[in-house]
């Protein structure tokens, strides 16, 4: 599967472009805002932008004051800090999970994760 066919084009480009983990971000991106493009606000304005970062859990990691971009290569920057942090604190896998919080939910969460990834 075209990684376009997950998020919008512009998206996905950005992604391969910057990301130091584009199919990880690819998928991500698919499963958080799909083609919703780098406005988007979910979880009631908390969770903000293509990868749905929210800023109050991450503010020291993603730097901009802690305020999520607008533009999709800040996006893409901030999420591969917050991805970082989380992969030296817990391991790759979990990882994935953590993006997603705790619990069963963020094991499915991983799960499609994983599953996007398959199809890229």
């Amino acid at each position: 599967v075209k990684a376009e066919k997950l998020v919008d084009p512009h998206t996905a480009d950005i992604i391969i472009r910057h990301s130091k983990r584009p199919r990880t971000m690819l998928a991500i991106a698919a499963v958080e805002s799909g083609k919703a493009g780098p406005q988007v606000r979910g979880d009631h304005g908390r969770s903000i932008g293509t990868f749905q970062i929210q800023p109050h859990h991450w503010h020291d990691i993603i730097g901009n004051d802690g305020e999520v971009g607008d533009d999709l290569e800040t996006q893409v920057r901030q999420a591969d800090a917050v991805f970082d942090v989380l992969v030296q604190t817990y391991g790759y896998s979990e990882a994935v999970k953590r993006w997603n919080g705790t619990g069963t939910k963020a094991v499915l969460y991983r799960r499609k994760v994983r599953q996007v990834m398959a199809r890229l």
